[in-house]
């Protein structure tokens, strides 16, 4: 119960009663006086005229006693008839304001954003006509919150429009008084001696009266409510503090959602902009293969889908029913990429395939993504990677015909020593068939000689033949055909076929070969003319050295993870820093008459093989090439592909 009514409420009925018998009671006092004064039957008093007060005092004294007891009760009656009027005019107020507030915070917690500014300005406007006030802002930190910007604001009619920019500096008083909550002043002059710097701005716009509140979420401080006169000072009424408290706090949750639906918006658009974008078709699934979300804009890479192994894909559709059974009813790879991810196997694949089913068995890479979310799901991203891979034999063609011309031209640098190589033979089978004529022309024939002959005939037309046989091989322009090859034989056999060329040179070619060495995975031809190359320049980069100094080292050898690994040492002069890590560059060369496309197509050579080929100087002032080669059983995925 209010104690503002608990005197009229009780007491009222009370005091009714007391002014109804009081006559009576009046009455009863004079009656009592009357008996008490009256005298004797038997005396005789003399007649004198006394007043009425001393005839009557008790009557009198009853009569003033009631009148004042009336005046006082017609007094308090008429208090606390004006004091409940108060009351109920602040209860009135009260209920008024707190029907307002859930106006304004039903209204602005169920608009749409873009009736957002709209709304608030309205309700920035209703709030400061309840309180009698000339302005009302809501004012918000701009980049560096150095100032504040009033983002919305509301004026009488007739009073200037409040400032759109203050910058917080100006009001350090009022800065240090809002940390302990919401400040009302009714006047200016209630701000305290020390605060000259904000009485002096606050003058300058005029301001006669202020009510004030921060701007809260999450407890950071984005901006400030802020009501003002500047006609008359204003007497807010009471209470205000905690109910601007409120009402910040219900702009602040409005500015709030604002804001994060914007930045919400701006993402989504930024995504949908981004997927729109992409070359790729992405599609993104939950656990359980569920389709979330797909690229907006259907390309090239769609319809190739859609008509292919894969249909297309469209959000709530279960991803693995969308794939057709190829013949056999297997399921396919890129299906087992999706499920080994979602299954938590792996938390990436990329996969590149050939789709038989879709237009020209085009290829896609896949790649599948892990989501990092506690709901899982993957990123499925189909490139249609058909250009590339056309583009890819295209060039892989090219680097053939190149690789082709090179050991054509390596081949015309041998002319000499295989020339002399092939020279060898034929001059002995000549030989040999010259003396076993003779032998046969002898009586009687001397058999055993001709059959010396005859033989050593045979093992010189075998020695011919290899040559010409590693001529061929060097000469033959086939397409790439993977096979286990082992790397000792491809170097004895470049050794044998330039050992003349060195005998030539006054060099040596040292082989030093790793006892059973494994075999790699690829094409022998290209690995020989790899070998061929490196050696090549071996023994060109010793020219210019003494003849007991010149030598080409070739080891082979197995490193710890089971590679292949081949360096060729040579004791030339080196190559300068500068050049060191341009030698692979196509048709770049440290020879006047190179052409700079051996060391460039030797690297094309291995890295399509799966491995590695750089250079290094050695400490003893040549240089050493080292190539590196998976063995058998770890290229065969690559090739596979």
């Amino acid at each position: 119960m209010n104690p503002l009514f608990f005197n009229g409420s009780c007491l009222r009925p009370l005091v009714r009663r007391m002014l109804v018998f009081l006559p009576f009671w009046v009455t009863a006092l004079a009656a009592s006086c009357g008996a008490a004064v009256s005298p004797p039957l038997c005396a005789i008093v003399p007649y004198t005229d006394m007043p009425v007060w001393q005839r009557r005092p008790r009557l009198i004294a009853g009569i003033l006693s009631a009148s004042l007891l009336q005046t006082v009760l017609i007094a308090w009656l008429l208090y606390e008839r004006r004091a409940r009027r108060r009351a109920q005019e602040s209860l009135d107020e009260r209920l008024s304001f707190e029907t307002l507030l859930a106006d304004v915070s039903a209204m602005l917690s169920n608009l749409p954003v873009d009736e957002m500014d709209t709304q608030i300005q309205a309700c920035l406007g209703r709030v400061a006509e309840f309180l009698k006030a000339d302005s009302g802002s809501l004012c918000q930190f701009a980049a560096g919150r150095r100032n504040l910007s009033a983002t919305h604001s509301w004026r009488a009619e007739g009073v200037n429009p409040p400032p759109s920019l203050v910058f917080a500096d100006d009001f350090p008083a009022l800065q240090r008084a809002l940390k302990g909550g919401p400040l009302v002043l009714s006047r200016i002059d209630e701000l305290p001696l020390e605060a000259t710097a904000d009485r002096n701005n606050l003058d300058r716009y005029g301001v006669k009266s202020l009510a004030v509140a921060r701007l809260e979420v999450g407890g950071s401080t984005i901006g400030a409510l802020t009501f003002v006169t500047t006609r008359r000072p204003r007497t807010w009424p009471a209470g205000l503090v905690q109910r601007i408290q409120m009402l910040a706090g219900i702009f602040a949750n409005a500015l709030d959602r604002k804001e994060s639906e914007k930045a919400l918006r701006q993402s989504e658009a930024l995504h949908s902009g981004v997927l729109a974008s992409l070359e790729e078709y992405v599609t993104v699934v939950d656990r359980d293969g569920i389709i979330l979300r797909t690229s907006p804009t259907p390309a090239v890479t769609v319809s190739a889908i859609g008509e292919g192994l894969l249909q297309k894909p469209s959000v709530g559709l279960n991803f693995f029913k969308l794939w057709h059974r190829p013949l056999g009813g297997a399921v396919s790879p890129p299906v087992e990429a999706v499920q080994s991810v979602l299954r938590g196997r792996e938390a990436a694949v990329v996969l590149e395939y050939q789709d038989p089913a879709s237009p020209e068995n085009r290829c896609f890479e896949l790649r599948v993504q892990q989501l990092n979310r506690l709901e899982g799901g993957a990123v499925i991203t189909f490139l249609d990677i058909t250009s590339r891979k056309k583009a890819e034999l295209k060039a892989r063609r090219n680097l053939d015909e190149i690789a082709h011309l090179n050991r054509v031209a390596s081949m015309g640098e041998l002319t000499a020593s295989l020339a002399h190589e092939i020279n060898q033979p034929l001059t002995a089978i000549l030989s040999n068939a010259q003396a076993a004529s003779r032998f046969l022309s002898s009586k009687p024939p001397d058999l055993a000689e001709i059959r010396i002959c005859l033989a050593e005939i045979v093992t010189d037309d075998k020695r011919a033949g290899e040559v010409i046989k590693r001529m061929r091989a060097l000469m033959k322009k086939e397409e790439f055909q993977g096979s286990a090859v082992n790397l000792n034989e491809v170097v004895d056999d470049v050794i044998r076929l330039v050992r003349p060329d060195a005998v030539l040179r006054k060099a040596s070619v040292i082989f030093e070969p790793y006892p059973g060495l494994a075999s790699v995975l690829g094409d022998r031809i290209q690995l020989y003319q790899v070998v061929l190359n490196l050696t090549m320049n071996g023994l060109e980069a010793v020219a210019e050295r003494p003849p007991d100094d010149r030598w080409v080292l070739v080891r082979t050898a197995e490193s710890d993870d089971g590679s292949i690994e081949l360096t060729v040492e040579d004791s030339g002069k080196g190559i300068t820093e500068g050049d060191l890590h341009r030698i692979f560059e196509p048709f770049f060369t440290t020879k006047p008459e190179g052409l700079g496309m051996g060391l460039s197509i030797s690297q094309s050579i291995v890295r399509a093989h799966g491995g590695r080929l750089w250079a290094a100087n050695s400490a003893g002032g040549g240089v050493i090439f080292s190539c590196v080669l998976p063995v058998a059983q770890q290229a065969a995925p690559a090739f596979a592909k």
